[in-house]
């Protein structure tokens, strides 16, 4: 359902259940994930809560050699808190990163993104953005190994080297709410790579996939448990904001205080 993209040849694959991979409400991360704020909301008895259950343990992802998957159960986001996101990372690159990134903090994430996507920049114009804040976030960046600081300028490193993420899909369940289902859907693109809302049954409605579609919103039916795709999601490169950052960061505190890197 939610496999990768196809390219030439045959690779192996690793077919993974989103049920043994999740992060939710009951794991306490207070303390690990401290100042980038993981939060969950508690579930909410219900058949939406039964929806996104019954989801969690059908849905599967196939993933490629040396990629991990981590599935968040209503996060904590700046535009609320989407019912799903899975994320898939590289494992090997996350391995190496050092503990100092520990330390990163909302903000400084902010500032990241910045510079992965805008280049080299000036420290006194930045200076005007993030005023007296600026020196200690640039601090913690580079101490953390993401930033190279000089004397008028800094710089990001490559994306490729600090950013682990491959792919953010989030899911939206409602059970009758199609119009909020897909306002909920829209706003998790933001961050995602791919923004789907979850119905149980197939909704084949002319308008509601041309809105869907207009969106970029794929539309999901799950009914004798299996879930079908209704309209396929536009899918998009990460980062596309700070937002994409905290995944790539929780993910890698998550696996690092469970041991799975």
């Amino acid at each position: 359902m939610f496999d990768p993209p196809r390219s030439g040849g045959r690779r192996a694959f690793t077919c993974a259940s989103w049920a043994d991979f999740l992060v939710d409400s009951s794991h306490d991360h207070t303390s690990t994930e401290g100042g980038l704020g993981l939060r969950f909301r508690g579930p909410v008895a219900g058949p939406e809560q039964a929806l996104v259950e019954t989801f969690l343990n059908t849905a599967t992802i196939r993933l490629l050699p040396g990629r991990s998957l981590t599935v968040f159960a209503e996060p904590a986001m700046d535009t609320g808190f989407p019912d799903v996101v899975a994320v898939v990372w590289r494992r090997e690159l996350a391995r190496g990163w050092i503990s100092e990134r520990e330390r990163l903090r909302a903000m400084d994430l902010r500032l990241l993104h910045l510079l992965a996507t805008q280049g080299a920049m000036e420290l006194s114009f930045l200076h005007k953005v993030f005023q007296r804040g600026l020196n200690a976030m640039l601090t913690r960046l580079e101490e953390a190994g993401v930033v190279t600081v000089g004397k008028e300028k800094c710089r990001a490193r490559s994306t490729s080297s600090i950013f682990a993420v491959e792919r953010i899909i989030a899911i939206e369940a409602k059970v009758s709410a199609t119009q909020r289902a897909l306002e909920q859907a829209c706003a998790n693109t933001w961050f995602s790579s791919e923004s789907h809302a979850l119905f149980p049954r197939s909704r084949t409605g002319e308008r509601l996939m041309s809105v869907a579609s207009s969106l970029g919103i794929g539309l999901l039916g799950f009914e004798n448990d299996r879930v079908a795709k209704v309209c396929e999601a536009s899918v998009r490169a990460v980062p596309l904001s700070y937002g994409s950052w905290l995944f790539n960061e929780w993910t890698w505190r998550v696996a690092r205080n469970t041991g799975g890197i």
